[in-house]
């Protein structure tokens, strides 16, 4: 499969192979639809772009690390007997 760059404006969202960048399917988002957790193409349906201004958004890291470092952020080297550790708080059912 080919690299895809998705274009958005508002509520539009158009899908073109990149290698040819010369238009194809519009895709309006059900806005009801989008939630935290949900994947976006669940919320895509084809339509009509009239105005046909588009935002491209290209994904270029799909799948990869966005940094680089290994440790949290500000994270110390911990000396030789030590006991490095981090804490997650959480609160109700486990």
């Amino acid at each position: 499969m080919s690299s895809l760059l998705a274009s958005a404006v508002r509520k539009w969202v158009l899908l073109v192979p990149e290698a040819s960048r010369d238009g194809g399917e519009f895709f309006c988002v059900k806005q009801e639809e989008l939630s935290y957790g949900k994947k976006i193409k669940d919320a895509l349906f084809p339509c009509d772009c009239e105005s046909r201004e588009v935002l491209t958004l290209l994904c270029q890291d799909c799948g990869r690390r966005s940094f680089a470092a290994d440790r949290i952020v500000g994270g110390l080297n911990a000396r030789q007997g030590s006991r490095p550790w981090q804490v997650s708080l959480c609160h109700g059912p486990v």
